[in-house]
């Protein structure tokens, strides 16, 4: 996953170039210094409640809303690996 997200984000800094790619660089930055457990929490409060709110409109089962939940977890932390 992490391999995808980094090669989109690339192809796109590369090809836009200019303040296209700066800023996206400085954003890049900004996530490589926050530490692991803040980014992960951010990501699950921001985004959890999204997905919560989206499962509870479709009538999805608790355990996949759960397994969203986790999948959010391991995007958080495949950042780190390399």
């Amino acid at each position: 996953m992490s391999l995808v997200i980094g090669v989109l984000w690339g192809a796109i800094a590369g090809y836009v170039g200019g303040r296209v790619d700066s800023t996206l660089m400085r954003i890049v930055d900004i996530l490589y210094s926050l530490p692991t457990i803040i980014f992960v929490i951010v990501l699950i409060t921001t985004l959890g409640e999204m997905l919560k709110t989206i499962a509870f409109r479709r009538q999805l089962r608790r355990p996949l809303a759960g397994a969203l939940r986790v999948a959010l977890l391991f995007v958080g932390r495949a950042r780190y690996r390399g």
